[in-house]
């Protein structure tokens, strides 16, 4: 009787074996990629090594500075404390928007100045809202306008005139026009929506 072959693997002919050569390839290749492996986290490692002793001793010289600085500190007295906690108050308020904001009542005031008026002082009371404003125009309509877009700005209300007068102004004094006269004022507002000063 003859034996009877079975070929369990159906892809491969009875009797073919994997060549030894393609085996020795492949067990080289992984060998290969196996080292460069191996040496990258090695070197890796020891990159990581390094810079941790380099953070190490910054840290290490940044004890020893503090520790240096403690030491050079001057004792501060209790007057001047109360002295700078008094300044940080003060600015933590106008931080904070607890004091007017100057630079939106500054910035309306720009606006509303028309062409030929020239301001000469600005000036605002102690601990209340009123503003003064003393200026020159060549016309009255030009104050006037002043007046009116002072009212209508969001920060001024109440605008008053307090005094007009004329002075004569040689040509080097008044924008390079020619002599003449001009009209100096001072008018009174206050700064709407704002808070008292202080």
């Amino acid at each position: 009787m003859k034996p009877i072959l079975l070929n369990l693997a159906a892809d491969r002919q009875p009797g073919t074996r994997v060549s030894p050569v393609l085996l020795l390839g492949l067990a080289l290749l992984v060998g290969f990629f196996t080292y460069y492996t191996m040496k990258a986290i090695y070197e890796n490692r020891r990159t990581i090594a390094e810079y941790e002793r380099k953070i190490a001793a910054i840290d290490r010289g940044k004890r020893i500075r503090v520790k240096i600085q403690e030491n050079r500190l001057p004792k501060v007295s209790k007057e001047r404390t109360v002295e700078v906690e008094n300044e940080v108050g003060f600015i933590n308020a106008a931080i904070f928007g607890k004091l007017f904001p100057w630079d939106l009542l500054l910035d309306d005031l720009e606006r509303s100045v028309p062409e030929g008026v020239v301001l000469l002082k600005f000036a605002a009371e102690e601990n209340t809202r009123k503003v003064q404003i003393q200026g020159e125009a060549r016309a009255m309509e030009e104050i006037t306008r002043f007046l009116e877009n002072l009212e209508n700005s969001r920060h001024y209300s109440e605008t008053a005139l307090r005094s007009l007068n004329t002075a004569s102004m040689d040509a080097s004094e008044y924008r390079g026009e020619g002599p003449g006269e001009v009209l100096r004022f001072e008018l009174e507002c206050t700064a709407a929506g704002a808070e008292p000063l202080g």
